[in-house]
């Protein structure tokens, strides 16, 4: 059985020396998605999210490789992931849910007692993942992701109690 190194994590903080980081998080979130008929996020749109309050960004690293990223918003005691992915290569070695588990412990440290994400309906893997975490299914927004061809996906909504 193989096994992973640890990941170290890094969170990023944005000023204007930062300007790696973001395109890193572009480029990791290009990878993650690819395949998916998505829009990849530019370092732009990661720049303005991390500039606004409540927003945090990371990016994880395998053996001094960047194989990961989450970018999370708090406001108040509650929590959302708003985008996370694995690089291709890395996945199915367990970076995600350590990863996940980095996160959960990053807002318990904040106060933080609900954690919220959503999920597009053909993302079995990551609503695999979130369960055995303990996130339950609460909602389901209709056509709430809609790919570069048109098509309309719905996102099921998970929460976690802190």
């Amino acid at each position: 059985m193989m096994v992973c190194p640890p990941i170290d994590f890094q969170p990023l903080k944005v000023d204007e020396k930062n300007h790696k980081a973001l395109e890193l998080l572009a480029s990791l979130h290009a990878r993650a998605f690819e395949g998916r008929d998505e829009k990849p996020w530019l370092a732009k749109d990661f720049e303005k999210f991390l500039k606004s309050p409540g927003f945090q960004g990371f990016v994880y690293h395998s053996a001094k490789q960047p194989v990961a990223f989450a970018l999370m918003r708090i406001v108040c005691d509650e929590a959302e992931l708003i985008t996370v992915g694995v690089d291709p290569v890395f996945q199915r070695k367990g970076h995600a849910k350590r990863m996940l588990a980095h996160l959960v412990g990053q807002l318990k440290r904040q106060s933080a007692v609900k954690f919220f994400l959503e999920v597009r309906e053909d993302n079995h893997s990551a609503m695999t993942l979130y369960e055995a975490f303990g996130f339950k299914k609460v909602g389901k927004r209709r056509a709430y992701y809609q790919t570069l061809r048109g098509i309309k996906y719905d996102a099921y909504l998970f929460a976690l109690n802190l």
